[in-house]
């Protein structure tokens, strides 16, 4: 077995959810600037808030189109999520020494961590891009992480074996997140 694995996971529908955001923008912001009210009209307050949209909306649209793909890589390092479009941005690291448990859930249901996308609950937190199997990696903090990905048990048996003499749990995380 390799010390190292990493998986690139695309997500489409963050892009059409950006170039919807885009569109909505154009409709919405576009006659704040083109429209003309009439001669009691503030237009310093339609381009500040024309501006302030746009400026929203940009911010919202870089979110999710450096969303639309992530990659999980499995190293003597730990546990690494990044995001490749936004120039690597580390969106979560568990380093080696602080995994407990590992494992790979058959089923990871978006309600039992909050939905969908990357979301952050009280002791846990996960990044859910469809429901399916999953990587959940229990900490020494007694917090747990979840990554839904196409073939989950290769890096849980990475992860595995690479903490402590492949002490790691196999089923601690998904009971534990099935009772939360």
């Amino acid at each position: 077995m390799s010390d190292s694995w990493s998986q690139t996971v695309t997500v489409r529908l963050f892009g059409w959810a950006a170039a919807a955001l885009v569109l909505v923008g154009v409709v919405c912001v576009l006659p704040l600037l083109l429209v003309d009210a009439g001669p009691d009209d503030d237009q310093g307050a339609r381009v500040a808030g024309a501006a302030f949209s746009t400026a929203v909306i940009v911010v919202c649209v870089v979110l999710l189109c450096g969303f639309t793909r992530i990659r999980v890589s499995v190293d003597r390092r730990g546990l690494r999520v990044t995001l490749p479009l936004l120039f690597g941005m580390r969106v979560k690291s568990i380093p080696l020494s602080r995994v407990a448990t590992v494992s790979a859930e058959d089923d990871l249901r978006p309600a039992q961590w909050g939905g969908w996308g990357y979301r952050v609950m009280p002791g846990r937190s996960a990044i859910v891009l469809r429901r399916g199997p999953a990587l959940v990696v229990g900490t020494t903090a007694d917090t747990y992480f979840a990554v839904t990905l196409a073939d989950p048990e290769t890096p849980a048996a990475l992860l595995a074996t690479l903490t402590a003499g492949g002490a790691a749990g196999a089923a601690g995380p998904a009971e534990a997140a099935k009772s939360q």
